[in-house]
């Protein structure tokens, strides 16, 4: 059966945006007296949510409630006026989206990206492609559980067999394992292609195209 909807993660599959939040991170980090990371190491600490990504950037003594939750907001307020600096679409992204887009595929965007950022870099990349963009909010568990892609596919109408999950991590691979999708690996994002068959992805992309 052809798909007939794709529902893509963000960061790591349609935007890079691992400078932009390594920076972001990183500031956090030194504004609270903490030691900061090389970029490449934000390849591992992000796709769980910002959360997560904060407590697995601190040193395993400091991850208590309360710092997390200071080191987040030094991060929310730095990346709210930062997000933008480097990120960009992935080669072929934009060229992707309109094919698609010309093909009746209808598409969302799932992040465990904060919902309001996740809707602004949405707004500010890929305006007028995406039927639904969801990020982090308190209705919906983060991935990988299924509930907000199990409510994208109850709008678009469509049973899970016609639709397709595109991500670049393990998180996102499982996410549509627990929604009943096929998922494709995102090989050009922040994990690569060894991850992504360990996780089980039923399709592994090399390029966008």
């Amino acid at each position: 059966m052809p798909f007939k909807a794709v529902i893509f993660d963000l960061d790591g599959t349609l935007l890079n945006t691992l400078e932009d939040l390594a920076n972001s991170f990183n500031y956090a980090l030194a504004f609270h007296h903490f030691s900061q990371h090389p970029v490449s190491a934000y390849r591992y600490f992000i796709g769980d949510g910002a959360h997560t990504a904060v407590e697995r950037a601190l040193p395993p003594e400091a991850r208590d409630e309360e710092t997390v939750r200071l080191v987040l907001k030094a991060f929310t307020d730095h990346y709210a006026q930062n997000y933008k600096n480097k990120t960009l679409p992935y080669d072929g992204i934009p060229v992707l989206l309109e094919t698609l887009k010309s093909n009746n595929i209808k598409m969302a965007v799932l992040s465990n990206k904060p919902h309001d950022f996740t809707v602004q870099c949405v707004q500010d990349y890929f305006d007028g492609y995406f039927i639904r963009v969801q990020g982090v909010e308190s209705r919906f568990d983060k991935k990988p559980a299924p509930q907000s892609t199990l409510h994208i596919l109850e709008q678009f109408r469509l049973p899970a067999e016609q639709a397709l999950f595109v991500g670049d991590t393990k998180t996102d691979i499982q996410t549509a394992k627990n929604a009943g999708l096929k998922s494709a690996g995102a090989v050009w994002g922040f994990r690569g292609r060894e991850e992504l068959e360990q996780a089980g992805a039923d399709f592994i992309i090399e390029k966008p195209h």
